[in-house]
């Protein structure tokens, strides 16, 4: 199998070493460190155009890059591939634009998988959703099972790999919520004096909360205690705020999923104006102090 990668950043470079271990993958990146990077891993080539000539049809090209960017790489691609061939976009696109997309590559007999993609940088495997054509998912299922093991599915049609991601994600912000308020009660109790890395060592051990999400929380806090040397700011990569575009537009409560999100764009108000007018009221009526 001819596999051409786009993307080298912390998940396509995991996932090029990975498939570099067992087939012939030619790379590239518009950062050039990042190529340099990778020439001892795999084939490395400067452009999209040179990836495309450097493959023998029929040809699978792995997109691992930030959704604004992919319809820029795909004008690139459909100039420079032909029927029967394989695109893949593995990263964080948003569903809909998924399924444009699809249609597009379909007119030029060229198949489109969108694959959700899970583990970070730190699960052993990772998981793997994919939406798309039946037949381009079964040519890919040895790439699969290289990368994922047993984590990997068929989901449904083109743009269901992205939306299963999307909800999965919205699901990580409200465990990622309700794991920060737990931790944060535990912390700021007056009633006893806790040692939260202790107290999540030992949810590790067994807990119906152990899990991946929980790992990382007992890592922060053995490293920094207080989390002084963390940031208050916590940024969303957009799938939440897409999830609940959904939700609304199917007409499905997630009031969960949406406080989660509410709180992360509450974290990046960092001009706090609504505290500043909150102290202001309280010093109009009562007197109090700004």
């Amino acid at each position: 199998m001819n596999i051409g990668f786009i993307g080298l950043g912390k998940m396509g470079s995991r996932i090029v070493k990975s498939l570099s271990a067992s087939y012939n993958v030619t790379a590239t990146d518009v950062n050039n460190k990042q190529r340099r990077k990778h020439q001892k891993v795999c084939n490395i080539v400067p452009s999209t155009t040179a990836l495309c000539a450097s493959l023998t049809p029929p040809r699978v090209v792995w997109l691992m890059v930030p959704s604004e960017h992919v319809d820029e790489i795909l004008s690139e691609l459909i100039d420079n591939l032909q029927k029967g061939d394989i695109i893949i976009d593995a990263g964080n696109s948003h569903y809909k634009e998924s399924i444009a997309r699809s249609s597009v590559l379909d007119e030029e007999g060229i198949q489109y998988l969108d694959i959700g993609t899970s583990g970070g940088t730190i699960s052993h495997k990772l998981c793997m959703m994919v939406g798309g054509s039946k037949s381009a998912y079964r040519k890919i299922v040895p790439l699969l099972k290289t990368l994922c093991g047993d984590g990997y599915q068929y989901v449904g049609d083109t743009g269901s790999g992205h939306y299963v991601k999307m909800v999965h994600n919205a699901i990580e912000y409200g465990c990622m919520q309700s794991l920060a308020e737990g931790f944060h009660m535990l912390h700021e109790s007056k009633q006893f004096e806790l040692n939260t890395t202790k107290i999540a060592q030992l949810w590790k051990e067994g807990s119906i909360l152990q899990g991946t999400l929980l790992n990382t929380v007992h890592n922060s806090l053995r490293k920094d205690g207080d989390l002084q040397k963390s940031t208050s700011k916590v940024q969303d990569t957009g799938e939440g705020r897409w999830a609940v575009h959904a939700a609304i537009e199917e007409g499905i409560s997630i009031p969960s999923l949406t406080l989660a999100l509410m709180n992360r764009f509450d974290s990046q108000d960092v001009s706090e104006f609504r505290n500043r007018l909150l102290s202001a009221m309280r010093h109009e009526f009562g007197g109090h102090k700004k």
